[in-house]
């Protein structure tokens, strides 16, 4: 092994074993059919508290409408403190980084604003890309990618469980009932693009380097680079 392909085995080997530490499994769903992100599960433990405010304006016609300004932010692991009455301000079209010694709050903060715990405009999109995708022999590649689209998967999945009901059911109003919520559910697919979505993300892949055997094969068949670069498709 190179010395890259070493780093990045020895980073993906302290994925797993902090996985297996918080119980984390990919590809499982919830009872309604969400799949379960490891997120909410690697922020267990920490606390989060703003003595500040968040500074929103979602209008969009002014790009300082998209910056992000939140103050005093302070993040805590179990009464260690991280982050103290900090202020983060990101203005829309520069670009930043984190510098600062291990375990100092850099990841735990990016994790925090991923799942939106701190106040930012809705109209941003936010995607963190952490480090290569865990290998799983359950899913192929381009399966994947499409699962990172949590809100098409549960319109699919309720799509799926309404065709059902739809069959099972025998009273009328029941079924104008269900046809009215698979009729809903069609027209948040459609315009989600999700006919489209696996198209795009095949190209994603193919501008990534992925072959098209690779994109059918499983994860678990990827070295620790080509992992990420799923993660960098899924994120996009």
């Amino acid at each position: 092994l190179s010395g890259k392909d070493k780093k990045l085995l020895k980073r993906g080997e302290a994925r797993v074993a902090e996985d297996k530490e918080l119980g984390i499994t990919y590809g499982e769903t919830d009872n309604k059919g969400r799949e379960e992100t490891p997120m909410d599960k690697r922020l267990e433990g920490f606390s989060l508290s703003l003595t500040g405010r968040g500074v929103i304006n979602d209008d969009g016609g002014d790009r300082r409408d998209r910056d992000v300004v939140i103050k005093g932010i302070s993040i805590s692991a179990q009464d260690k403190p991280l982050l103290v009455n900090a202020d983060l301000t990101l203005v829309h079209g520069r670009r930043y980084g984190l510098i600062g010694a291990n375990g100092r709050g850099k990841s735990t903060l990016l994790r925090f604003l991923a799942a939106r715990r701190l106040p930012v405009p809705s109209t941003l999109d936010i995607l963190l890309v952490e480090q290569e995708v865990t290998a799983s022999e359950q899913r192929s590649v381009l399966e994947d990618v499409l699962s990172a689209d949590t809100r098409r998967t549960v319109l699919l999945k309720e799509e799926e469980e309404l065709f059902s009901a739809l069959e099972e059911e025998e009273e009328k109003s029941d079924m104008e009932a269900t046809v009215a919520k698979l009729t809903a559910v069609a027209e948040e697919l459609e315009a989600i693009g999700s006919d489209s979505a696996e198209a795009r993300a095949q190209s994603i892949l193919s501008g990534l380097g992925f072959t098209d055997v690779m994109i059918e094969d499983s994860t678990s068949k990827l070295s620790g680079g080509w992992r990420m670069r799923v993660s960098l498709a899924r994120a996009l």
